[in-house]
């Protein structure tokens, strides 16, 4: 709870410039010795834990105390005092002995009697917190301070109350309403419910997949600007564009519902029903399905009276979950009426989809022109609400079929569908048919083949998907590059059986020749015959640009070094699945972008796809422990996050067969040991990784290790990796296999030999497009080492404080304290009476850029990436005391310049 030093990147937050704001202005105040107080009020789930959130990813420098009311608490004397400053108790000797009595008494830390008066606890508090700030100014953030036992309170308030002279800050977020007197005198800052256009931005950038544009208009509008209750808003893979599931209960359930719904009359509790089954809250289209049940004005006003339903347009209930509620509540026969009548008012034009579905649910049973116009459907309903509203469809339209043959494809057409959602349980359940023919049952068997490949991993299973592939030459391919796929994620557990089974089944494929075939043949030689045979079948392959979904080509890219077509593969798979909805995919999808992006330097970016990806998983019920998760807390330096996930990694993978994921897991495990200068634990941590040679992992993995040996003393070991590094980035000839062959030459040579490598290094990974530039961060600092080695301060400082500017923007904090600790031993030279002093190359970036060049000028004046300009400019920035570039036009540049006043 308590971490002194925040280093996440602030989330962001919709809608709150005013209050952010005014809450930056508190921390400002705080750094100038000019404490204070906040307390934030506002409804449930306004956001007021967000704000929080961003506060405390904002106090840079600050040591940041926290706590939380909780209801079980509310009775115990100082219980959120106690948790609110249990880390300051190292402290308590340096107060007068009366305070210390207090404070020891309260928290039975000492020798100290009796139970504290809150008066004498809140000063006793301001003097803790005040001596803390000596260092560094304090941060102290209380949630759910209306849960707090009111002597927490009143301490806390008198304390609040008389920081003006300490560099302390103190923020509570108080629920409202609530009756708290005793720091409800603090000065306020309210929270209300965010803008209707403010609220649609924070729920489309929380939505994944497609949502029905009138599905997403009754959300907002039932959420009534409460981030909570959008955020909380059923996912598009339960809602399926507004399409509710199709299982529900024979018999209706009314014992979750208020006792104001059970009151209402039968035509009061119909018009609520109607109401609940039509996703889209249209006032019109409810109101000619009232007059189709003989529902009047009448009807309408005693529900509105009651305060639950909200008659306008759209049509909303006073709460979202009241909706789902009302419709279990109801019995069957009641939903078919109410769908029935939705289904007569809806235009068969205007709403075609909508129409079908709602005659379905008002089916009584098989039907098969309603199940042929759903199959008919099920395609436009896909593009309205995604992969999970065409299963939907299909499903239905299968349950309402009465021919075996018609069923079964039906339901086998569902079952794929489900596939792409994420839903495999459900898939099986539907691919497991009776009475179908030949061909259904041998289309059954390669679905199950494929999830039970998927999920198992075994050979005997792959010897079951084999069989199929050769039973069912249309699925052939499709079934081949998922088992390629899988066998390439089982990793060092698949055996050489396994892998030349799938290898064999590729090189018989069917006629005719397809276009993917080449494609399949590179993964395939890469899986048995290994990354120096299959780079120039893959190059080929990936030049002809195959229209494949799934990790494959991302994996092929790295494996031929192409950084720039990694993240081009990997931006273009998240779109295909976002506009598809198709959960499962886009959940592998946004891991493998997590990546790319990680690697070119936008660690915030790629912590949140990664973020995204764990909510799909949670949803879905996928593996969230992903690759991106693992790497992302590696380069943030985390290392209890990190160990945490790979301890849940050793207890997940004995089931799952997963060796690929245990390779990045020591990856990232090395990312971190060297960002640490464990070159020698980061060396073990990568020696099976390495040995195994992974598929799309040796090219990030080859300069870790190289790293982690050459620095670590085992040049036995260095050497080889080396050699490999160079004969692939021979095969791959890319900027980036360049950079990374010119940096194991630097690490492996011997004095002045060294640094034209490093250069060559620095120039190939600040190529122009999309480059790996956490490579380049690391080449700079490498480089930077090597310099200080050699005594040459200034020089070394210059490399030095581009890396650690470069890895401070990415938010590589492990490195970034690595290249601090050199500049600090390498000990910059001396200010001289107040002046600021540029190197050589700072100056000159900063005269192009004060003379309006833009960063993408100077970088080609100076053979710079833009990123390292930018790099150096926010390092001269820093050293002159300003902002913008704008300023740099009133700077006199000389050998030193005086800091901006």
């Amino acid at each position: 709870m308590n971490d002194p030093s925040p280093t996440r990147a602030a989330p962001v937050l919709y809608g709150r410039r005013h209050e952010s704001e005014k809450l930056d202005r508190l921390l400002e105040h705080a750094r100038g010795g000019r404490g204070g107080a906040v307390l934030l009020y506002g409804p449930a789930g306004v956001g007021k834990s967000a704000l929080l959130g961003h506060l405390r990813t904002r106090a840079v420098g600050f040591r940041v105390l926290q706590a939380a009311g909780a209801e079980s608490e509310s009775r115990l004397r100082f219980a959120a005092v106690h948790q609110l400053f249990a880390p300051l108790l190292s402290d308590l000797g340096r107060m007068p002995p009366y305070l210390r009595a207090t404070v020891e008494a309260a928290f039975a830390a000492g020798d100290g009697e009796g139970e504290p008066a809150w008066f004498t606890m809140g000063l006793a508090l301001r003097a803790l917190a005040q001596q803390s700030t000596a260092g560094r100014p304090l941060l102290c953030l209380v949630d759910d301070a209306h849960w707090l036992d009111r002597p927490s309170a009143q301490a806390l308030d008198l304390m609040a109350r008389g920081l003006s002279s300490a560099g302390v800050a103190v923020t509570l977020a108080l629920r409202e309403p609530a009756d708290r007197p005793e720091i409800e005198e603090l000065p306020r800052l309210r929270l209300g419910p965010l803008t209707e256009s403010t609220a649609g931005a924070l729920f489309d950038a929380h939505t994944l997949v497609p949502v029905d544009r009138r599905v997403r208009r009754r959300i907002l509008a039932e959420a009534r600007g409460i981030p909570r209750a959008l955020l909380q808003a059923p996912s598009p893979a339960v809602t399926a564009g507004g399409f509710m599931p199709v299982a529900h209960p024979a018999v209706g359930n009314d014992r979750d519902l208020p006792a104001a719904v059970t009151a209402l009359s039968a035509a009061g509790r119909m018009l609520l029903l109607v109401a609940a089954a039509d996703p889209t809250g249209d006032r019109a289209l409810l109101w000619r399905a009232a007059g189709e049940l003989g529902l009047d004005v009448a009807d309408g006003q005693e529900v509105q009276d009651t305060g639950l339903l909200e008659l306008s347009n759209p049509v909303r209930f006073a709460d979202p979950a009241l909706r789902a509620a009302v419709y279990r509540g109801a019995d069957a026969p009641a939903r078919r009426r109410a769908h029935h009548a939705l289904a007569e008012a809806t235009g068969s034009r205007a709403d075609a989809d909508r129409r079908a579905w709602h005659r379905a649910l008002g089916a009584l049973g098989p039907d098969e022109q309603v199940a042929t116009e759903l199959q008919a459907r099920a395609g436009q309903a896909g593009c309205n609400g995604g992969a999970a509203a065409a299963a939907a469809f299909l499903e239905l339209s299968a349950s309402l079929t009465a021919d075996p043959r018609r069923r079964a494809g039906r339901a086998l057409a569902a079952a794929e569908a489900k596939r792409e959602i994420g839903a495999d349980d459900e898939a099986l359940a539907l691919a497991s048919l009776l009475d179908a023919g030949p061909a259904e049952r041998i289309r059954a068997t390669t679905v199950r083949a494929r999830i039970r490949y998927a999920a198992d991993r075994g050979e005997a299973t792959l010897d079951t998907l084999l069989g199929a592939v050769a039973a069912d030459l249309p699925q052939a391919r499709a079934c081949l590059l998922e088992a390629l796929a899988v066998t390439i994620m089982i990793g060092r557990d698949a055996s050489v059986r396994q892998r030349r089974a799938v290898a064999e089944a590729v090189a018989v494929l069917p006629a005719p020749p397809q276009p993917i075939d080449e494609f399949l043949a590179a993964i395939a030689a890469l899986l048995v015959a290994g990354s120096d045979q299959a780079m120039p079948l893959l190059r080929h392959a990936l030049e002809a640009g195959p229209a494949v979904r799934g990790p494959l080509p991302a994996i092929a890219t790295v494996e031929v070094w192409d950084f720039p077509r990694w993240q081009q593969i990997a931006e273009a798979r998240v779109r295909a699945a976002t506009s598809s909805g198709a959960l499962a995919e886009l959940r592998s999808a946004l891991d493998d972008l997590a990546v790319a992006r990680l690697y070119t330097g936008d660690l915030a970016v790629a912590d949140r796809y990664v973020r995204d990806g764990q909510a799909i998983a949670a949803a879905i019920g996928a593996v969230s422990i992903t690759p991106g998760a693992l790497l992302c807390a590696a380069w943030r330096g985390d290392e209890s996050a990190l160990t945490r996930l790979r301890r849940r990694i050793s207890a997940e993978d004995v089931p799952a067969k997963d060796g690929r994921r245990g390779a990045f897991a020591e990856l990232a495990h090395a990312v971190l040991l060297n960002g640490q200068c464990h070159y020698d634990m980061a060396c073990q941590a990568l020696t099976a990784a390495i040995e195994q040679t992974e598929p799309g992992l040796w090219p990030l993995a080859a300069m870790e290790f190289v790293e982690a040996t050459a620095r670590g003393g085992r040049p036995d070991l260095a050497a080889p990796a080396a050699s490999r590094v160079r004969e692939h980035a021979a095969a791959a000839g890319t900027g980036w296999a360049v950079g990374l062959t010119s940096w194991c030459q630097a690490l492996l040579s011997d004095g002045s030999a060294a640094e034209p490598s490093y250069r060559d290094a620095v120039r190939a990974l600040s190529s122009d497009g999309p480059h790996p530039s956490a490579f380049l961060a690391r080449a700079h600092l490498s480089y930077g080492e090597w310099l200080r080695r050699q005594g040459r301060r200034t020089d070394a400082g210059e490399q030095l404080r581009t890396a650690h500017a470069l890895f401070t923007s990415m938010g590589a904090e492990a490195f970034a304290g690595r290249a601090e600790r050199e500049l600090a031993a390498g000990s910059a030279p001396p200010p001289g009476h107040g002046l600021v002093l540029l190197t050589p190359q700072e100056e000159s970036i900063a005269r192009l850029a004060a003379a309006g060049t833009t960063s993408k000028e100077i970088g080609r004046r100076l053979f710079l990436s833009p990123r390292t300009v930018d790099a150096h400019l926010r390092s001269v920035f820093t050293k002159l005391d300003i902002t913008s570039r704008r300023q740099l036009r009133e700077t006199a540049f000389g050998a030193g310049h005086p800091p901006q006043q």
